[in-house]
This record gives C-alpha cells, structure tokens and sequence, in this order.
C-alpha cells in the first residue's frame, strides 16, 4: 500500500462523509422549521378562536344589552303614552270643572235672583192679602142691608123680602118673613153672587173669558 495513496482515500472519505451530511442537515432543519411553522399556526389558530369566541360573546352582549335598551324604551313609550292620557283627561276634569263652576255661579246667581224675586212677591202677596182683607172686610159690611124682593134659591123654597144681615166666605144671612136663613153662596143667582162679589164666581168667569179667548 502507498502512503500516499492511503491519504488520498482517507481525504476522499472525508469529503463524501461531509457532502453526505449537508443534505440530511438541511431536511432537518426544513423539518424543524416545518414544525415550527405548524405549531405557530395551530397557536394561531387557537388564539384566533379564542378572540373569535370572545368577539362572539361580546357582540351576543351587545346584542342582548340592545335588545334589553329596545324593550325599555318600548315601556317608556308605553308609559309616556300612558302618562299624556292622563295628562289630557286631567286637562278635560279641568275644562269640565271650570265650565261646572261658572255653571253653578250662574244657577247660583239665577236662584239668588228667583229667591229674591219670591221674597218680593211674598212680600207683595202679604201686601195685597192685608189689602184685600181690609177691603172685603169693609166691603162685607157694605153688604149689610141690602133687600131683595123674592130670592128663588131653587127646589120651591123662595125668601120673600129678604134682607142680608152678614156675609161670610162661603155663606150670607138672611132675614125674611119667615125668620132668618143662611145660604151658601153657592146656591145663590149669580147676579146676586156677583152683586155681593163672591170670588169664586169671580174666578170662574176669569177662567171662561181667557178660555174664550
């Protein structure tokens, strides 16, 4: 064996053992930085879904918070409508109130004004009742001794001169050629009624002649 020879194959060896190795080096480390890669994108992937998931969760929140504002404004809508109801028939209680006071101050004005005016006619009633009491007192006296020939009260029953001795409301004593007879005003002639001013006569014609009219 040459000496030389010996070191060209111990240099060759060398050679092909480090031209073997730098591919092997260079598969593991694309391996490695494969890895790499693959791992960054599964931690990636699961930061991403875990941001996805709490993105999700807050706009659910969102929502939910929307959704919770959106029916409190629908009862506040609610209750504003409610409230201006309210409102509007406290309004109409005070027009009606209002208008019911000055009606009642006008009822109350009219019946002080009637109330007066009955006092009044009161007042003059008592007035002309003591008038027409003194006046048919003294026209009663007036009809004192006033004759009639013959008085023809009906049913065959005739009062020869007949005098009055006394007028009453409802009757008149009589004084005749047979003794003294009261008879009811009633049963008199009317001209005789009329003559001695009986006022239920007097009310009747009053009656007739506005009927007649």
């Amino acid at each position: 064996m040459r000496p030389g020879g010996d070191q060209f194959t111990a240099h060759s060896g060398m050679k092909f053992n480090k031209a073997s190795k730098e591919p092997q080096d260079f598969f593991i480390s694309w391996i490695q930085t494969f890895a790499v890669l693959a791992i960054s994108c599964c931690l990636c992937a699961c930061i991403d879904k875990e941001k996805e998931a709490a993105l999700g969760q807050e706009v659910q929140l969102k929502k939910n918070q929307f959704e919770s504002l959106k029916r409190d404004l629908v009862e506040k809508n609610d209750e504003l409508r409610r409230v201006s109801n309210e409102i509007s028939e406290l309004e109409n209680a005070t027009r009606n109130l209002r208008q019911y006071q000055k009606q009642e101050l006008e009822v109350t004005m009219e019946f002080n004004d009637l109330k007066k005016y009955i006092e009044e006619v009161k007042a003059s009633t008592e007035l002309l009742e003591g008038s027409l009491t003194s006046w048919r007192s003294a026209a009663r006296d007036s009809f004192r001794g006033i004759q009639v020939r013959s008085l023809d009260l009906g049913g065959g029953l005739v009062l020869m001169e007949a005098t009055v001795l006394e007028v009453s409301d409802d009757s008149v004593l009589f004084s005749h050629q047979g003794g003294q007879t009261q008879v009811k005003l009633a049963e008199l002639p009317n001209p005789l009624r009329e003559r001695l001013i009986d006022e239920s006569l007097v009310i009747q014609n009053i009656r007739i002649d506005r009927s007649q009219k």
